[in-house]
């Protein structure tokens, strides 16, 4: 098994985990348990689909997608709405998941090239609120070698999202 296999693991499960923990804290002083189930729920379902989007109709289109899904929750936030917005946050996640394992893989070895000069300029950093054009100005083969990383990552998110996350079987 290479250290990458490893990593992605870790990585999926230490994030999963994170979201878990969060909702259920700020669950506990609204309403209870119940509500950290919606989280989850949305999140384990929406993982499972990730994939097949993206192999559908590629990451740049799935993160565009996602990245409107989660503009939801941030409109929602600046309206001080009391609802709670269990889908943005689910797609917050995955959005956040996607882009923060692309920056510690792939793209931290492709250069930007909307990038200044320098000794460290040039490469991506780890400030990613834009994933979709980032995605945009990567070359064909840096492209698919990002793909091809988040689809193996998704094996570990969709795994840890059916076991650690509750709610959402009866769904399936």
């Amino acid at each position: 098994m290479s250290s990458n296999y490893l990593d992605r693991a870790k990585f999926a499960y230490a994030e999963i985990n994170a979201y878990k923990k969060k909702h259920a804290a700020e669950a506990s002083g609204k309403g209870g348990e119940s509500e950290s189930l919606k989280y989850q729920s949305k999140l384990r379902s929406y993982a499972k689909s990730v994939p097949s989007y993206i192999k559908t109709n590629g990451l740049l289109a799935t993160m565009a997608f996602i990245d409107t899904k989660k503009i939801k929750k941030r409109e929602a936030n600046k309206n001080k709405q009391s609802e709670n917005n269990y889908d943005g946050e689910a797609y917050q996640c995955l959005y956040d998941l996607i882009a923060g394992w692309s920056v510690q893989t792939v793209l931290a070895r492709y250069k930007n090239p909307k990038a200044g000069t320098g000794a460290s300029a040039g490469y991506f950093k780890s400030d990613f609120s834009n994933m979709t054009e980032v995605l945009a100005n990567l070359s064909v083969s840096e492209y698919k070698n990002t793909e091809r990383e988040i689809l193996n990552l998704f094996c570990w998110v969709r795994r840890f999202a059916e076991g650690e996350l509750e709610g959402g079987s009866e769904e399936e």
